[in-house]
């Protein structure tokens, strides 16, 4: 379980950065999401940085069970 909340700790951290960011400067935000979309570039680099980091999270983080869980998982990582 130390895993699933070390996980969760930094996940939120980022997450709650990001967020009071965005809503602190939101025009500096949305600039740099628009020149963020016209860099193919760097949208590529991006998306492979996240498949990476997923990756990671997978294979330090891979808890399957015989039980519901394992549905649950499933069907939102389908959805």
């Amino acid at each position: 379980m130390g895993m699933s909340v070390f996980i969760a700790r930094v996940f939120g951290l980022c997450y709650l950065i990001i967020g009071l960011g965005f809503m602190l400067n939101r025009k500096a935000f949305q600039r740099v999401m628009e020149d963020f979309c016209k860099n193919a570039a760097l949208v590529f680099f991006s998306g492979l940085f996240a498949l990476v980091v997923g990756i990671v999270i997978i294979l330090n983080h891979n808890l399957w069970v015989a039980n519901w869980t394992v549905l649950l998982r499933l069907s939102l990582a389908l959805s």
